[in-house]
């Protein structure tokens, strides 16, 4: 998500309009890190981070990949 949607630069370094009006904040992913822990999209940096599950932060529901 970050890579197509957010960042205005795709894994070729292509440079494009984002899309999606994501805000520069934490988005969870639908996978678990540990049993305490899930998988966090940082879009202000574009990393991946492990965040302790009762943690709050964005949602973006997505149909289809």
């Amino acid at each position: 998500m970050y890579v197509n949607l957010k960042s205005g630069t795709d894994e070729n370094s292509v440079i494009y309009t984002p899309v999606g009006d994501f805000a520069d904040a934490n988005y969870w992913s639908s996978s678990e890190n540990t049993m305490y822990h899930a998988w966090v999209q940082v879009f202000p940096g574009g990393v991946q981070d492990g965040f302790r599950k009762e943690w709050t932060a964005m949602v973006r529901a997505v149909r289809a990949f």
